[in-house]
């Protein structure tokens, strides 16, 4: 866990949002987004953390078999 995460992770708790991490997300600065928020565009975002007040509970999601998953070569 990286220093903050622990402390970002229990103020959501506290005030019942949910959120979500999305690495490596194509939002270049030199998209809509960055200009409106003047972004340099040297940088580049790499994660995002959404985040909100649950609308619905979550669902059931689906897994393949972890043998169609993961494969391990001897």
């Amino acid at each position: 866990m990286m220093p903050g995460q622990a402390q970002l992770l229990r103020m959501l708790i506290i005030s019942r949002l949910s959120a979500m991490r999305q690495e490596k997300i194509n939002c270049r600065p030199d998209n809509t987004t960055g200009r409106q928020w003047s972004i340099a565009e040297s940088w580049q975002l790499i994660a995002q953390l959404p985040f909100g007040k649950p609308t619905a509970p979550a669902g059931e999601k689906p897994f393949k078999p972890i043998e169609e998953r993961v494969k391990i070569f001897k």
